[in-house]
C-alpha cells in the first residue's frame, strides 16, 4: 500500500464545485462544512470496513470482492 494521500470523494467535489462560476455566481462552501463532510466520510469508510471484516469472519465461502461488493450495495443502494 503506498503511503502517498489520496484524495477522499468530498476533497473532489469541493475542488470542483468551488473552481465553477455562473456569470456572477459563485459557490464557496464554508470550511466548517467542508471539515464536516470529510468527518461524515471518514466515519462512512470505518463504518463499512467494519462491517465488512465482521461479515468476512461470518461467510468465508465468498472471495472478498464478492463481500465488499454486496456490502457496498445494501450500504449504499449500488447502482443508484
Amino acid at each position: 500500500m503506498s503511503n502517498e494521500k489520496q484524495q477522499t470523494a468530498v476533497e473532489w467535489l469541493i475542488s470542483k464545485v468551488n473552481k465553477q462560476s455562473w456569470g456572477d455566481f459563485r459557490i464557496d462552501i464554508p470550511n466548517e462544512i467542508i471539515e464536516q463532510a470529510k468527518e461524515m466520510e471518514k466515519l462512512q469508510m470505518i463504518l463499512f470496513a467494519c462491517d465488512v471484516h465482521m461479515d468476512i469472519k461470518k461467510d468465508r465461502v465468498k472471495s472478498l470482492m464478492e463481500l465488499v461488493e454486496e456490502m457496498y450495495n445494501k450500504t449504499y443502494g449500488g447502482n443508484k
